[in-house]
């Protein structure tokens, strides 16, 4: 598995750097970081609102079951004596029907929330990409490269090894998303 994912990087930086040739023999290559542009970008800081606003609806709400249910099993433990051994099973019965509602809830919501996430981000990097074409198209820019390229979550590597600062176009991309 670790061979397959070194040949896929391998393969995808020659792919990256053919594509620069061609470029460079066309025109002009210039470099974002798309990193920096999706966080200084004013719709990632109003995701981000709607994202933990909708976050903390869900929390309270799995609060409110989580409750319910430890106030089901305190009643059931005050009562339990008394209760025939029919009744005993059916409130049994009623907590773990509880239990299994609030794991589905909490299942659903995960879901919900990574859906949300995933939205949210896709349409901020669809507003940054017609801002990147549009500059490129304006100014004439044969190819437009990532700074950095994700490998995994935790791990980037640089795509750009060196290139002067005149070729770096984050900034001008920053004031073009936040119009």
């Amino acid at each position: 598995m670790k061979k397959l994912g070194s040949l896929i990087l391998i393969i995808g930086l020659i792919f990256i750097a053919n594509n620069l040739f061609a470029a460079s023999k066309a025109g002009k290559i210039v470099y974002v970081d798309l990193s920096k542009v999706f966080q200084e970008h004013k719709k990632t800081k109003e995701a981000n609102v709607v994202f933990n606003k909708k976050r903390i609806e869900k929390q309270v709400e799995l609060e409110k079951m989580q409750k319910a249910i430890s106030k089901m099993q305190e009643d059931f433990k005050k009562k339990e004596m008394v209760l025939s051994d029919e009744e005993k099973e059916k409130k049994r019965e009623e907590i773990n029907n509880k239990g299994r509602e609030m794991q589905v809830f909490y299942s659903g919501t995960e879901r919900e929330m990574n859906d949300l996430q995933a939205k949210l981000t896709r349409d901020i990097l669809k507003d940054i990409n017609n801002v990147i074409e549009n500059i490129a198209k304006k100014k004439g820019y044969s190819m437009v490269i990532n700074k950095e390229m994700s490998i995994n979550k935790d791990s980037k590597v640089n795509i750009v090894l060196f290139a002067e600062d005149r070729l770096e176009i984050t900034e001008d991309v920053i004031k073009g998303v936040n119009k």
